[in-house]
């Protein structure tokens, strides 16, 4: 069995972004679409689809549940 090592590194890099978005959902009132980009996401899209397959919640939804908690 080998490693594919490069996908490792993509699979890193977007828990990496997913949990820096997730901060700034919380403690911002940045648009979703500046989080985005702050967090190096493309666009609001790629970003929204990226954050729902990882948590199951779109952005919007996680900011109501956890915002000020």
């Amino acid at each position: 069995m080998t490693i594919d090592w490069g996908l490792i590194d993509t699979a890193l890099l977007g828990a990496y972004r997913i949990n820096k978005a997730k901060k700034k959902l919380c403690n911002t009132e940045a648009s979703i679409g500046q989080i985005a980009k702050e967090v190096g996401f493309l666009n609001q899209f790629n970003f929204t689809r990226s954050f729902k397959n990882s948590l199951e919640l779109s952005p919007e939804n996680y900011r109501k549940i956890y915002k000020n908690k």
